[in-house]
């Protein structure tokens, strides 16, 4: 019979085994563990991707609308903005009359050389009425045989002369009915 004397220590064979096995094993879970994890916060943030893609589509379009709501309100003619219906009647009116600049001018050339206008009232309607100061009644007359002759002027009458003694002038007031539409002429 023999007999086996082991002096050494005991190896149980299985538990070597078992660490061998364990770390693949281990590193296999932590990688698929890992790998899970990434696709989820990929399709998560993919998702989210979509929605914040939704809403900025949806924010883009209603502030597009809005705009255009927005151009429409405030230019061209429409239930919004009569903006347009307004320059476009002022420009018709400037068309029609002519330049109360240009009339007045025109008048202002009529008077004798130091002659002044001291108040000059005029309408829309062609109603004038000028107040001016002349060296002498001549002058007036002068002045009021110039407003006959000029083709804007319809009508004119010298209403009243005053003299003023202090400074040797005479005030003359007319009343003048001027052609005040483009076109309308004696």
């Amino acid at each position: 019979m023999e007999v086996n004397i082991n002096l050494l220590p005991k190896q149980n064979i299985r538990k070597e085994k078992r660490a061998i096995y364990l770390i693949p094993v281990l590193g296999i879970a932590v990688v698929c563990i890992t790998t899970i994890l990434l696709m989820y916060q990929y399709i998560d943030k993919k998702d989210s991707i979509k929605e914040l893609s939704e809403k900025i589509t949806a924010q883009s379009s209603a502030r597009d609308q809005a705009r255009i709501e927005y151009i429409e309100k405030t230019t061209g003619f429409t239930k919004y903005n009569f903006t347009e219906k307004y320059k476009q009647l002022n420009q018709f009116l400037h068309s029609i009359y002519k330049d109360t600049i240009y009339v007045h001018e025109a008048i202002v050339k009529l008077l004798p050389e130091q002659a002044n206008v001291i108040g000059y009232t005029y309408l829309n309607d062609g109603e004038l009425t000028l107040t001016a100061t002349f060296n002498s009644k001549g002058d007036s007359a002068l002045f009021l045989h110039r407003l006959y002759s000029c083709e804007l002027v319809e009508k004119a009458e010298l209403e009243s002369i005053t003299a003023d003694d202090e400074d040797v002038l005479y005030e003359s007031i007319f009343h003048i009915k001027l052609n005040t539409l483009a076109g309308e002429e004696k």
